[in-house]
């Protein structure tokens, strides 16, 4: 990887000084380098020219790196000294006072962005007296004709701001000041935020470090390449790169304030009239875009809507506001709202307001609002300068919540059964098997339960067997045993029959000894109120089974004591 240098050449020339009472002259040029970054190198460079800046006194402050000094002319210097000789290849910057004893200060600030820097020894040399803070802090000097001054500066040097000053003194005049330094980056790429933004206020904007670091900490916590900022501020960004070393810059996020758009009250007008909108009555946009489609600052309308306009000013800020108009027609202006059901404990405001308007509700009250506690049907009669309008609307309670899944049900085979119920109001269904709807198909026989509970909070449950059809020859028994002993002394078919059932058992002269129609009727074994003999009996099955088809099962039974 090549690596970001940063020169620091300063060379403050020995100073010849001419006596004069006028106020001191002063002269200085430096050349400062631009910081840039190359594949091969990049470098800071602060040499002597015209970017330093002068002043002929030391303004309280001026040591700071943050201290303005746009105030301060930048520095001039002649090609050659007053005696015709060529400075030195170094010497290109000169300080001509015009008295014995004057003072002359001198300042540059340049920033760093990484403490990952290198300084070669700070060079200084000076005819009579001099100087040297870096930032602030005092650093070296000679006095009494000091000719040279080393320094270490990459101990003061630090991420941000940095400023390097010198004060020369001079006895005898004219005099010179010198100085030479470099200072580099030991990593890279240098970072860059970019310029600072400007955004809508209530908006955001993005800012992108320009090379791709290991590592990023905004000062909002952000931890992202690209951070996002919606409140203006100052924010700054260290990134690491793969050194370890850290880079910072700043970037600062201005918002412009937006004026608000004020359409003013909502609008009540009579059938046929008009009302009209304003949404610039200062002039304070450039832009307006209403919900009709229109583009003026003002619209005119004659019908119940609501309207909305965004408008942009010159920044292409926006800024929204709505307003609604009601026309007031007799018979259909006042609106109390869909019929509603409410929960059993609750009440519900209504309000029926119209301006310049009387109220009569119907159970005489004159207010404009009305609160219900209970159920039943409720009217108004609106009057007012456009006419009479009325009203109504209906409330239902609901106190308690029920679900029914009907009758149990035959599942056939190679079938597939819907069950469930939808209920009105109802929030949540949970069935016995996990399903949270409100029906459930299944193939499978058993008992199938729900629970469910409606927005009042009420709760419901409900069950239905589904029951599978079974083989006739398995369930009607052949023989039973009434003989008082307690076991077998009664006989039934087991058939599951969907509607219609009928049993016959008859004996061997044709005769019927038993009859009935319902499928869980148990026989004894006897006829008219005796018991029967010993012995086989025909027995006849008629049901209709699952898919409503008729079916038919015949046999025998034994009866034995």
């Amino acid at each position: 990887m090549s690596k970001p240098v940063l020169f620091l050449n300063i060379i403050v020339f020995e100073s010849y000084f001419c006596i004069s009472v006028k106020l001191i002259k002063i002269y200085i040029i430096l050349f400062f380098g631009l910081l840039v970054w190359s594949e091969s190198e990049a470098q800071f460079d602060l040499n002597s020219d015209g970017n330093w800046k002068t002043s002929e006194t030391a303004t309280p402050g001026w040591l700071n790196p943050s201290f303005d000094d746009s105030s301060w002319p930048n520095s001039i210097a002649p090609a050659q000294n007053p005696g015709g000789a060529t400075w030195p290849p170094l010497s290109t910057s000169m300080w001509v006072p015009n008295a014995a004893g004057d003072s002359a200060f001198f300042r540059k600030a340049f920033e760093l962005r990484s403490s990952c820097v290198t300084a070669d020894d700070f060079l200084v040399s000076a005819d009579n007296e001099f100087d040297v803070w870096i930032n602030g802090t005092y650093v070296g000097g000679r006095k009494n004709l000091g000719r040279l001054t080393v320094i270490n500066v990459a101990s003061y040097l630090r991420i941000g701001y940095n400023v390097v000053c010198i004060r020369a003194y001079s006895f005898n005049p004219p005099s010179m000041v010198r100085a030479l330094g470099k200072a580099n980056y030991t990593s890279g790429p240098i970072i860059d935020l970019g310029a600072d933004k400007y955004v809508c206020d209530g908006d955001s904007t993005f800012v992108t470090t320009n090379h791709n670091y290991q590592r990023y900490d905004w000062s909002d916590g952000q931890s992202s390449r690209t951070a996002e900022f919606s409140v203006q501020g100052r924010y700054w960004n260290t990134a690491r790169d793969t050194a370890g070393c850290p880079w910072v810059d700043t970037v600062e996020v201005f918002s412009y304030k937006v004026k608000p758009v004020e359409l003013g009250p909502d609008t009540s007008i009579c059938d046929g009239d008009q009302a009209t909108f304003n949404a610039d009555p200062d002039n304070a946009y450039s832009r307006y875009k209403w919900s009709t489609g229109d583009t003026t600052k003002t619209i005119t309308v004659g019908y119940q809507d609501l309207f909305r306009v965004t408008v942009t000013d010159k920044n292409e800020c926006t800024a929204s506001d709505f307003r609604k108009t009601r026309v007031f027609v007799s018979g259909t202006a006042v609106n109390l709202g869909q019929d509603t059901i409410l929960c059993k404990g609750d009440s519900l405001k209504i309000n029926a307001f119209f301006p310049q308007s009387r109220y009569k509700w119907s159970d005489g009250t004159t207010d404009s609002n009305f609160i219900i506690t209970q159920a039943g049907n409720y009217e108004v009669t609106v009057t007012n300068f456009c006419g009479e309008a009325i009203d109504e609307i209906a409330i239902q309670y609901i106190s308690e919540l029920s679900i029914d899944l009907g009758e149990d049900q035959f599942l056939c085979s190679n079938l597939e059964l819907d069950i469930g119920q939808k209920v009105a109001g109802v929030l949540s269904y949970k069935w016995s098997t996990g399903a949270s709807s409100a029906f459930i198909k299944t193939t499978v026989p058993g008992i199938y339960s729900v629970h469910v509970i409606d927005y009042c909070g009420n709760e419901g449950q409900d069950d239905i067997e589904i029951i599978k059809e079974l083989n006739p020859d398995a369930i009607i028994p052949s023989a039973f045993s009434p003989n008082n002993d307690a076991l077998n002394e009664t006989w039934r078919t087991y058939v599951r029959p969907k509607s219609y059932f009928n049993v016959k058992v008859i004996d061997q002269w044709s005769r019927i000894v038993f009859e009935s129609s319902n499928h869980l009727e148990e026989w004894d074994g006897s006829n008219e109120g005796g018991p029967l003999p010993v012995g086989k009996y025909i027995y006849t099955v008629e049901w209709d089974e699952c898919e409503n088809q008729p079916q038919t099962a015949q046999g025998s039974i034994t009866i034995v004591r």
